[in-house]
């Protein structure tokens, strides 16, 4: 984990999108620093989605976030998807 970063929030985004986002991230966060449930981290992206539905989105948000914090957004919505009522710890 990388200290001191900053999510990669656009200031174009509406302050629903915003919270959306960073609700998203933060549980990316959990899952990396502690644990977190997949019902919360599916249920977070399932609010993201309702903003964000194109895949070209979630890649730059992913790729944006990976790169300052070296955590995946991907691999924890992948983990999420595959082990629903489950608890993840990455």
């Amino acid at each position: 984990m990388k200290e001191n970063y900053e999510y990669p929030i656009e200031f174009d985004w509406t302050k629903d999108e915003m919270i959306a986002v960073v609700e998203l991230l933060r549980v990316v966060e959990m899952a990396y620093e502690n644990k977190v449930s997949s019902e919360i981290v599916l249920t977070k992206y399932q609010k993201y989605k309702n903003y964000f539905k194109a895949i070209k989105d979630e890649k730059i948000l992913d790729r944006n976030f990976e790169k300052v914090s070296g955590y995946s957004l991907y691999k924890v919505i992948a983990k999420a998807k595959n082990s629903p009522n489950s608890i993840i710890k990455m």
